[in-house]
């Protein structure tokens, strides 16, 4: 269902890593890693599966996950 949300919403498969896990007593965790398994994208709520996916897609559409770009940065320490 989550991978058949991402297909509607985006028109494209999603190919990365991908956890579900169910809340208890009620709810949903779903992460994405989009580029950087290390760092996933988490969309969680505390509601029924039908609301949730209904939730899940909105999310999608707000965050414009395809549009995304990721950096990896590195501090570095002034020189004395």
């Amino acid at each position: 269902m989550i991978l058949e949300s991402i297909r509607k919403t985006y028109c494209k498969d999603y190919v990365g890593t991908l956890s579900v896990e169910e809340l208890h007593p009620i709810g949903y965790k779903v992460r994405l890693g989009i580029q950087n398994d290390e760092r996933p994208i988490t969309i969680m709520a505390e509601l029924p599966l039908n609301k949730f996916l209904k939730f899940f897609v909105q999310e999608l559409r707000d965050r414009h996950l395809t549009d995304e770009h990721y950096f990896t940065g590195y501090r570095v320490p002034p020189d004395d």
